[in-house]
């Protein structure tokens, strides 16, 4: 790359971020609820225990209304540890 040797540190950050593409994920709510019946887990709160997070922010995934953070992806992937990523969760463009 031209003028990357002469960028400055904060100009070199700048252009990393620009490029930088912004993504989301989106969870399979149906997925997730599909997986939680077969394992046992017959509720949200019971979901929520098992992953360590809110009823509510189970429940919100799971319809749609909240994008899923890395607790969540975290707390899911070790409950269901047999299930592929792409299973449960759809990258989407930001």
């Amino acid at each position: 790359m031209p003028g990357c040797l002469t960028a400055s540190v904060p100009q070199r950050v700048k252009q990393v971020r620009a490029r930088r593409k912004r993504v989301r994920l989106r969870g399979e709510g149906e997925a997730f609820r599909t997986f939680a019946r077969q394992a046992g887990y017959r509720s949200d709160n019971a979901l929520s225990l098992a992953i360590g997070l809110n009823r509510s922010t189970v429940t919100r995934v799971c319809d749609g209304d909240l994008h899923p953070g890395a607790c969540f992806v975290a707390g899911v992937l070790s409950v269901f540890d047999t299930v592929l990523f792409h299973v449960l969760f759809e990258i989407i463009d930001d």
